[in-house]
């Protein structure tokens, strides 16, 4: 298949740098290949890819279309990896807007230079791990500290934070990301996107409430 993909860079001259290909295999099977690792010398159950000739690198994490895939479908590095552009992209806002007092302008930025980060492909590696969830929202939480013109040094509750939250119309990560779920469950099912349910999922009729009207 590879070689059928090189014939046809080659005949459309769109030619693939071997350099720049990686391999990735998603599979439970683990074997960790040494730093000094010499390919003639493999062995025969290590697969192994070759394009033009040149053996291609094989990697445990690889991005495709702006996510970081995993071979064992973790999203750990993905998740890892948004965490530092959402506090990277904050810092340079607060130091870009240092001297920005109002609430709603500092919220409007928030959302879409920061939070923005989050949405893209959210439903597919949104964190479970309740570590990388409160990563996220103690992020979010400084965030929150500077719409408010507050100290991030200084300490909120949890109710004074969800409070807080609610007066700007903001909620926290993990619901951030149940309502994205819902999002593009509701386009699936209403066929505004391409996503076909699968068979085994079915709809189930409403029961048909009777009321008594004798009383």
């Amino acid at each position: 298949t590879i070689d059928n993909l090189f014939e046809w860079s080659r005949i459309n001259k769109m030619h693939f740098h071997p350099d720049k290909c990686e391999v990735i295999s998603i599979s439970t099977f683990r074997y960790k290949y040494p730093t000094d690792f010499n390919w003639d010398q493999m062995p025969f159950f290590i697969p192994f890819y070759t394009l033009n000739g040149t053996y291609l690198e094989i990697v445990d994490c690889q991005r495709d279309l702006g996510v970081l895939v995993s071979s064992n479908l973790t999203w750990k590095h993905h998740v890892e990896y948004i965490i530092k552009q959402f506090i990277t992209r904050f810092n340079l806002l607060r130091r870009s807007y240092y001297y920005l007092r109002n609430i709603n302008q500092k919220r409007t930025l928030y959302l879409t230079l920061v939070r923005s980060i989050l949405v893209h492909c959210s439903a597919v590696w949104a964190p479970q791990a309740v570590g990388l969830l409160t990563e996220l929202e103690t992020a979010q939480k400084r965030c929150v500290k500077w719409i408010f013109n507050t100290n991030y040094t200084i300490r909120w509750s949890s109710n004074y934070y969800h409070s807080q939250l609610a007066k700007v119309g903001l909620v926290p990560i993990n619901i951030f990301f149940k309502i994205n779920d819902m999002k593009l469950f509701y386009r699936i099912v209403h066929n505004i996107v391409n996503i076909k349910l699968p068979d085994y999922l079915t709809f189930a009729e409403p029961p048909v409430l009777c009321v008594d009207t004798t009383a």
